[in-house]
């Protein structure tokens, strides 16, 4: 499964993609298989320290309530306490 697939989500503007680090990258390295460890972690951030458009992935993680996977250099717990909650909300 490529990373940057074609999904159905609230925000449909992810032109941001085409510019993203790991454009082209399996989702294993950022998604894991069986969960995840730090090296893999570690791993996939390093990846998104150097993408330009990282910001932009990270509001489109959080704007779609994306509950795993490292996007914008952080993990889904990183990300619930950027956005001050303390779970992800039901949908």
């Amino acid at each position: 499964m490529e990373i940057l697939s074609a999904w159905s989500l609230k925000n449909k503007s992810w032109e941001w993609r085409e510019y993203a680090a790991c454009l082209g990258m399996t989702g294993d390295l950022f998604f894991g298989k069986l969960g995840y460890n730090k090296k893999q972690i570690d791993t996939a951030k390093a990846v998104c320290k150097s993408c330009t458009v990282k910001r932009a992935c990270l509001e489109y993680a959080n704007d779609n309530t994306m509950t795993h996977g490292v996007w914008g250099g952080k993990t889904p717990t990183e990300r619930l306490i950027l956005l001050g909650l303390k779970r992800w909300p039901v949908s």
